[in-house]
């Protein structure tokens, strides 16, 4: 929870931190009582269940739950050493974050370590939309010949696209990735062989003519929607050699958005937990995961943000600090008492 300080009056962020707050200890007298006050569709959370593993002092480890009980009651507890039996294994590979759909199915929620690209949306397959090294590339006389076009369009710019020419042919690469080319960008920027206007007009026309985006204007709202889609709201995309793993990431919902890679989201899977499961468990359905992906929706975790995960596990992470607290209180007071 923020504190509040003179520098939080002096630097203007009164506003944001009195909301985030006030959303902090409502949270935590929804804990205090087991009612929800803030989510307003508690019945599309019916049948789900959400696990946290901890690793606790000397290395022990715990479970936690969270599931509603009704339309506005939930049920938050430590799971007692049998019931987490099942949860913790000895090959130190216990899942962080564990949910169990309304179809009794477990899945582990991992975060990947990649991320989405600005031009998520014009790639078909999963692994070249979360890939640097899949994106598309032109080769060296494509880009020759892009910039001869530009040298007749633009004869101002002849001269300048004429000597990139000639640097272009040094190259040892046949081939430039995205990548390579951005190397190639920050080199005539820094030797300021083109301005620019000139590097504009050469990226329009590598999209134009080989469909590669190295460049978006993300405060145009056509190009939020065309360029920025896995960089903004909630997207989902099954694994094409296994529909029961689901991938996911969760962006920004502003619509002026700045093109840094802090903007960029992790991908987070959602996979079967062949430990858990029966035999024959049920698929998650696409219904159940719009249930699913609604429940990072909400606008009390994170200030004018979604949630990157349900968020249950919000309460999950207070309830299990406010329990450390106790037994660290417990502790203490024990201590004295020796």
């Amino acid at each position: 929870m923020q504190h509040l300080t003179i520098d939080t009056f002096r630097k203007g962020d009164l506003k944001s931190t009195l909301i985030n707050s006030l959303k902090e200890l409502i949270i935590k007298k929804d804990l205090k009582g087991r009612r929800l006050s803030l989510y307003h569709s508690p019945d599309s959370m019916k049948g789900w269940e959400f696990y946290q593993v901890v690793k606790e002092v000397y290395g022990a480890k715990a479970v936690y739950l969270f599931k509603m009980i009704n339309g506005i009651e939930f049920e938050v507890r430590r799971l007692d050493l049998q019931e987490s039996s099942k949860f913790i294994g000895a090959d130190n590979t216990d899942p962080q974050y564990l949910i169990k759909t309304p179809a009794n199915t477990f899945y582990n929620l991992n975060r990947k370590n990649i991320f989405t690209l600005p031009n998520a949306e014009l790639f078909d397959d999963l692994n070249e939309m979360i890939s640097h090294q899949n994106c598309s590339s032109v080769t060296k006389e494509e880009i020759k010949s892009t910039l001869n076009d530009l040298s007749k369009s633009y004869p101002k710019y002849s001269a300048k696209y004429q000597s990139l020419i000639s640097i272009i042919n040094k190259r040892e690469l046949n081939s430039f990735s995205i990548n390579d080319l951005k190397d190639e960008f920050d080199f005539m920027k820094k030797n300021k062989i083109l301005s620019p206007i000139a590097i504009n007009l050469l990226l329009d026309e590598l999209y134009e003519q080989y469909g590669l985006v190295l460049k978006v204007k993300p405060k145009t709202k056509a190009h939020v929607q065309k360029y920025l889609s896995g960089l903004t709201d909630i997207n989902y995309f099954f694994d094409k050699d296994d529909q029961d793993v689901i991938y996911y990431n969760v962006g920004t919902i502003s619509k002026n958005m700045n093109m840094s890679i802090a903007k960029a989201s992790h991908i987070w899977q959602l996979q079967p937990n062949t430990k858990l499961n029966e035999r024959g468990f049920a698929t998650i359905e696409t219904e159940n995961i719009l249930k699913f992906l609604q429940m990072m929706r909400v606008n009390f975790v994170r200030f004018h943000q979604l949630t990157v995960i349900p968020f249950p596990f919000k309460y999950l992470r207070e309830f299990i600090q406010l329990e450390e607290k106790k037994r660290l209180i417990k502790k203490d007071v024990t201590d004295l008492l020796k």
